[in-house]
């Protein structure tokens, strides 16, 4: 028996469930008559609420939905989401979903467990991870001491991930879904990790985690806070003030590794993001008030 699965097709390619306007491919394109064409539990309307709208290009499954179009013993490989996002599946018609997933937190212990389940896996390609090629069963994970939740979504249901947790499952029959990534406030310290971990592993980003946290610090600092969907600027500012710190830091870090390394001669870039060269030009000051005390 041969298994088929279409999926991460794009829905300004192929339509979108959700009505939409300007999608001359969506055969709901312009019933406007519809009230969810505005809704933002619509796929295509849900990252004008969020902090993806700072991303300034459109990323197909990311900002906008892909589709999914299943069927039975089709599997979506264990793997956590692209810059530890948010992600959120709305099943449209058909057979459900089977999910299994492991927090965030405990995503350390996860990788753990398929690293000592398949070594050679991971001695040959150590982004296997990215690849979404890897399947363990739950139990073996669960003999291990990690936590497994399942659950069970059918037609008409939304399915929520979390920053970093990993999920995997498999359709249980025809199904057509459609999904997108999103990001909340408290997903700022998660992206950074991300970040982190892209460098770490020499993979390019999606998109730039530090221009993302520029264009936000801008949006508060230039705009009264109307356009932040009841998010206040100091709630954003918990969040945000940290990791812009943590971002300066590595990259001052990165400039002394240079210099040890031999670079001689530095020139600062121009930079239209004024937060962040403010916010670096404030660290060389008091980094210099320091060795002059």
């Amino acid at each position: 028996m041969s298994v088929e699965y279409g999926s991460e097709l794009h829905t300004t390619r192929h339509g979108s469930g959700f009505p939409t306007h300007g999608n001359a491919l969506n055969p709901l394109d312009g019933k406007t008559s519809s009230g969810y064409c505005r809704s933002g539990w619509n796929l295509n309307n849900l990252n004008m609420c969020t902090l993806l709208r700072f991303v300034k290009e459109d990323i197909p499954g990311i900002l906008s939905p892909w589709l999914y179009m299943g069927m039975c013993f089709s599997s979506f490989c264990w793997h956590n989401e692209d810059h530890f996002l948010y992600s959120i599946n709305y099943l449209w018609e058909g057979d459900p979903k089977q999910w299994y997933g492991v927090s965030g937190d405990k995503a350390d212990d996860f990788e753990a467990a398929l690293r000592e389940y398949a070594p050679q896996l991971f001695e040959l390609q150590p982004d296997v991870l990215f690849q979404l090629v890897t399947m363990i069963a739950p139990s073996r994970l669960r003999d291990k001491g990690i936590f497994v939740c399942r659950a069970r979504q059918c037609a008409g249901e939304f399915m929520v991930t979390f920053p970093r947790a990993y999920h995997g499952g498999f359709n249980t029959g025809y199904n057509v879904a459609e999904s997108c990534n999103f990001a909340l406030p408290d997903w700022i310290p998660w992206g950074l990790m991300s970040d982190r971990w892209y460098r770490q592993l020499g993979r390019p980003q999606v998109f730039s985690h530090v221009a993302l946290l520029v264009s936000l610090a801008e949006d508060i600092s230039l705009n009264d806070m109307s356009s932040t969907n009841g998010i206040g600027p100091v709630e954003t500012a918990m969040w945000l003030v940290s990791d812009l710190e943590r971002c300066i830091a590595l990259e001052q870090q990165g400039v002394s590794n240079l210099c040890a390394a031999g670079l001689t001669e530095r020139k600062r870039m121009r930079m239209a993001a004024g937060v962040l060269t403010q916010m670096l030009s404030n660290g060389e000051k008091e980094e210099q008030s320091t060795t002059d005390g």
